[in-house]
């Protein structure tokens, strides 16, 4: 079994308990240390001031999840419009940030790496959705 199947196990059957909804995936985030931001372009100036995250584009981007250690600032900004046409939609963008925290992508983020990572997410999006349909057995250690 992947490490990557293990972890979406774990987060289902232990942080989520089961629960996919949108607002159960929030709450885990939070959980987690994570303050989670929900903007619109017109919140994009505010958010890089308030937050120092000038290397953030918002108005690009539907997603990103930041650590600033220094200040002891963990968060995940998603945008409430760009690419999100239904409320699945941006449930699955929630649990795609919430597979680059949980598989330690936050702490190795080189150029070399961000293709590698975002495909990773991905896998951990579908791989959560399997689960929750019933097509992969969602107990630690169980075949599939």
């Amino acid at each position: 079994m992947g490490i990557i199947t293990s972890c979406a196990r774990g987060a289902y059957t232990f942080g989520l308990r089961g629960n996919v909804d949108f607002d159960n995936v929030v709450e885990y985030i939070e959980r987690l240390g994570y303050a989670v931001f929900f903007y619109t372009d017109e919140e994009a100036d505010r958010l890089n001031d308030e937050h120092g995250c000038n290397a953030v584009d918002f108005r690009k981007t539907k997603a990103v999840t930041t650590v600033n250690k220094g200040q002891c600032f963990y968060a995940v900004f998603i945008h409430k419009r760009k690419g999100h046409s239904s409320k699945n939609e941006l449930r699955n963008t929630v649990l795609h940030e919430l597979g680059h925290i949980l598989l330690k992508h936050l702490e190795d983020i080189g150029e070399h790496n961000r293709q590698m990572y975002e495909t990773e997410a991905s896998m951990f999006v579908e791989i959560i959705e399997q689960i929750a349909q019933g097509k992969i057995k969602a107990q630690i250690g169980a075949a599939k």
